[in-house]
């Protein structure tokens, strides 16, 4: 349970350092061990690290321990962060366990493993903060839509395609960044990585320049990859324009639509 309250509350607090900064981190995966381990970020103390880092987690247990008549060390041999799927980072401590009671009669040490999986749901996603100067934060929600139009009896109804687009919700996807390369603002793919839309009229809601030159999926909105879009896509507002390269993956190609100029 420590080790995951530490993991969590590690994420919040770079989440937080993004939009007090307005600016992406170096290494992601460092100021993540530094918050989860130490409770600081760039050696400086961070709030909701306060009592929740994994150091003073382990603090705690040897307390605990001696008031029960044992002896206990741990040595941290390790820390690993790593991710096998989109929705989650994994972090895992190596810890050395030395167990001795306090008469000296008995005692063992261990080399293990502790392994947990943190959700990055409810995180606010930092390619927002930092291009949108935090007036438009988008919190990670992993959408249910499977199908982005139905084209029963050429309906072609694009509700569930426009629910994505204006409450720009997230779905995998192996051509975006994952998690901590959004924090790093590295825009690269990913096997874990996450795409949502960009909702053009949010931004201009909180006076946020508005590039209608761009596909809205967020990664190639605010990158500089050049890409053929597409425009007049039926259904959706006028101001939508999309990537071919996403053209099937969103169902565009069962609607009408122009090529952008």
């Amino acid at each position: 349970r420590g080790e995951y309250i530490a993991g969590f509350r590690a994420l919040l607090a770079m989440e937080q350092h993004v939009v007090e900064t307005g600016a992406f981190l170096t290494d992601a995966e460092q100021t993540y061990l530094e918050a989860f381990f130490n409770g600081t970020i760039n050696g400086e103390n961070v709030t909701i690290m306060e009592n929740s880092s994994f150091s003073e987690y382990l603090s705690r247990v040897t307390l605990v321990a001696q008031e029960t008549g044992m002896n206990i060390t741990v040595n941290v041999t390790n820390i690993y962060l790593d991710q096998v799927e989109p929705w989650s980072i994994r972090v895992t401590a190596q810890l050395t366990i030395n167990l001795t009671d306090q008469s000296g009669r008995f005692g063992w040490t261990q080399l293990k493993n502790f392994t947990v999986d943190i959700p990055i749901a409810d995180i606010i996603d930092p390619l927002y903060s930092v291009n949108t100067l935090s007036r438009v934060p988008n919190t990670i929600r992993k959408t249910n839509i499977t199908e982005f139009v139905n084209d029963a009896g050429d309906a072609n109804d694009t509700t569930n395609l426009q629910q994505f687009y204006n409450t720009s919700a997230y779905r995998a996807s192996q051509t975006a960044p994952s998690i901590l390369m959004r924090f790093e603002g590295n825009l690269s793919p990913s096997l874990y990585g996450i795409e949502s839309m960009v909702n053009l009229n949010d931004l201009s809601l909180q006076d946020i320049p508005v590039n209608t030159e761009r596909s809205v999926i967020d990664y190639l909105y605010w990158g500089t990859q050049p890409t053929t879009d597409l425009c007049d896509v039926q259904n959706m507002p006028s101001s939508f324009r999309i990537d071919t390269g996403h053209k099937e993956t969103y169902e565009i190609d069962e609607l009408n639509y122009t090529t952008c100029p």
